[in-house]
Formats: structure tokens, sequence, C-alpha cells
């Protein structure tokens, strides 16, 4: 950062001969100057040029601030003169002297632009991440002043920020963030003054060996979307091993054609994924044991079922915080009948992931498919008309599927998870 010389404006500038000068000086007056020095971050610093052995006080609005003595090179240097502020950014100084011999007062201005306070604050991430590790992130006060108000915020991977106020600390000491490191993802630190854009620090806890480990599970809706999902983060430079288990025509309430339960649990052992993607719930409605009572689709009761069910499958392929979940909802179908059933469906999954936060991400895939909750058989995207479902209304095309991946793969990079190797 450097300080910016904006104006200097001489004001009286006379000396009589009686610095011991022959009287060819005493018709060439000495002048008095200020001028702005590049110096430590916070601070002002100035140097002021003028006859050797003028005192100099030099103030601002009124108030001294420093004074110095001009040496015989005819300059002295006023080192933090003032600190940087945020508020006032513009700071014009006055400065004026008198040489010895009762020699008439001379003085001068200088208006100095200080740097603007968004780039005031940093944040440094540790270089690697462990996971049940605490990990320590530093919030520096680049000026070096500290007892600035700051509002720093954490930000775990796939949940909401948590905040509080703190004060950063002088001599660029960092002010230590403690954050332990549950799951993989970005792990992200934010601070900043009021006014101010924060500066930000993160840093990515990545899967053990290197590869992710995708397990995709699902009804037919996740055929030959479980293989673009596997190229499409290989092509974004994020190795992974596919395990695939598409079941077609089942659900969470028709257990009697298939149990997706004990098969998740046995999925979630085996595999161990990373990250789990599930497409399922298109088959879906069937009554579900509620409480001791048969709940029929689509009431609360359905839906409190229908949750406790996918949660547990959640549960299976998270392991305790070690894996994420991303699970599509069920977009608006063309039948009316089937739409009603996607919406308790997608009722129950939005109740089981608010239950899990940070390691349940549902995607809508319907705001996009069928926006404002409409039926389309094509949609425009990123520029492109697309046809996104198949004649039944119901499954989409593989340019739907791609759609899908898309939408996926944007969240995964956000949170983290899907991040290429370097």
């Amino acid at each position: 950062m450097q300080l910016r010389r904006l104006v200097v404006v001489p004001l009286a500038l006379t000396l009589a001969a009686a610095l011991g000068a022959g009287s060819a000086a005493a018709q060439s007056p000495v002048a008095l100057r200020l001028e702005a020095l590049d110096g430590p971050p916070g601070h002002v610093r100035l140097k002021v040029v003028g006859p050797p052995g003028a005192v100099v006080t030099i103030s601002r609005d009124g108030t001294a601030r420093v004074t110095v003595t001009v040496g015989a090179s005819g300059t002295a240097v006023a080192d933090r003169v003032d600190e940087w502020r945020c508020d006032r950014r513009d700071l014009t100084y006055a400065a004026s002297a008198s040489a010895p011999a009762a020699t008439p007062r001379i003085a001068a201005e200088l208006t100095v632009r200080t740097p603007s306070c968004a780039q005031r604050i940093s944040v440094r991430a540790p270089k690697r991440l462990r996971r049940g590790a605490v990990a320590s992130f530093q919030v520096i006060d680049r000026w070096g002043l500290g007892g600035a108000r700051l509002r720093v915020c954490t930000l775990p991977p796939g949940t909401a920020r948590s905040c509080a106020d703190r004060v950063a600390l002088a001599d660029r000491r960092p002010l230590t963030v403690r954050v332990r490191v549950r799951r993989q993802g970005r792990w992200t630190v934010t601070a900043g003054l009021r006014g101010y854009g924060p500066a930000e620090g993160a840093a990515v806890l990545r899967p053990s060996g290197g590869r992710v480990r995708l397990l995709t599970v699902g009804d037919s809706q996740v055929q030959i979307l479980d293989t673009f999902i596997s190229e499409s983060l290989r092509s974004s430079g994020v190795p992974n091993r596919l395990t695939s288990d598409a079941r077609i025509s089942t659900g969470l309430s028709n257990s009697f054609f298939f149990d997706w339960l004990p098969r998740a649990q046995q999925l979630g052992a085996q595999a161990k994924p990373d990250v789990s993607v599930v497409f399922l719930g298109a088959n879906d409605g069937f009554n579900l044991p509620w409480n001791g009572r048969t709940a029929a689709c689509c009431g609360l009761s359905w839906v409190k079922a229908y949750a406790a069910r996918a949660g547990r499958m959640m549960d299976s392929f998270t392991r305790g915080g070690r894996g994420v979940v991303y699970w599509f909802l069920e977009p608006v179908p063309r039948d009316a009948q089937f739409a009603r059933y996607f919406r308790a469906v997608n009722a129950g999954l939005r109740r089981a992931a608010a239950a899990r936060p940070g390691l349940v991400r549902l995607i809508d895939l319907g705001a996009v498919v069928a926006p404002g909750g409409a039926y389309r058989d094509q949609i425009t995207f990123e520029g492109r008309v697309v046809t996104v479902r198949q004649s039944d209304g119901v499954h989409l095309t593989p340019a739907g599927d791609r759609v899908a991946v898309t939408l996926l793969l944007r969240q995964m990079t956000k949170d983290g998870v899907a991040v290429p190797r370097r």
C-alpha cells in the first residue's frame, strides 16, 4: 500500500537574511514544504523540507500532531504522524515553522489520501485440514493498528454460517479462529469491517486416498445419470470410483417390492461413500406405517413417515459425518395425480434433510426443468432449447440428465466436495 500525495500548497515562504547567509541569499527565500513518504502500513509518514534548524509543528484540524527539527541537510522525517482511518481518507496537514534568530514564521499545507479499508483485513487459511482436528484460521489487520471491530463468520460446507463480533489485534498479530473439521468439503472463514466486503480464507478437506468414492442409488431415474455424474467429475479433474445401484420401480413406500433401508446400510458399509447421489421417489405414494397406524398419502402423517425412512437411508450414506448426500427432489410430472405424490415425497425429503444440516443437500431440479412448478417438455438452458422430458412425462431425457448433472456439480463445487486435484 502506498500513500499518494494529492495537494501541496506552500503558504508563507520567506526567510530573512538573519539565517547567516549573504545578501544574495537574503534575496532567495527558503520555502517550507511537506511531502508524503511511503512507510509502514497504517500510519501517515511525512517529509519536511525547510531551512536547517527550523522547528516545525505539523497539525491536523488545529491540533498539533508532531514537532520536528529540520536537520543540516534541510530535511526532517516525521514517522507516525497519524493513523490511517476508515471513516476519513483525505487528511490535510498544516506545517508551521520559525527559524533561529527570530526569523519570520513560514508555513505549508499538504492533503494526503490514505488507502481504502477494503483491503485492510486478510484471512489466512491452513494449508491442510485433517478430519476431526481443529483448524486455525488467522485474521490479520494488515495496517497493524488493532482495535477495529470485525464481523467474523465461519462457513462449514453445506451449512449456514455462524458469526460473532471480534476485535482485531495490533502489530499485525493474528486473531486466531479455531474450527473443528468434521466433514469433507470447503471450510471458509470471513472477516470484515462494517461497510466493507469481508476478506475470506478457505481450505478444503479432501477424501482420503485421492479419489472420491462416489455412490449413486435410486430408481430408474438414476440410470444413465450415474455414468454422466462420474464422467463429468472425472473430466473436471476429480478422480472418482463409482458404485451404482439403480432399481427400477422401487421406492421408500413400497418395501414389499424392494426394501431400500437394509440395502442402504449394506451399501454404506461396503462402498464407504464420500459422496452419495440419490434420485428416488417417483414410484412412491403407497401407505406407510406411522405411530401404530397406517398413514395414507399424502397428509402430514405420511410425510413424517416418509421423512423418517428417507432419514435412515441418508444416515446410512453419511456414515456419522464421513460422507455427504446429494438427493434430487422430484420435478413436477405431467400427470396431476403423480404431481400430488411428488409434492408429498419432496416435503418428506425436505423434512429429513433439514434434520441433517451440512450432511444432506437437496438438488431442486424442478426449479430448472419445471420453472414455476409448471410441467414442460422443453426448457431453455444456458442459451439452448433442450428437450428435458421423455414421452411418459416423468423421466428425463439424456439431455435432461445433463442438465441435472450440471446443477449437481455446481452445488458440489460450491460446497468444496468436487475440487480438482492440483
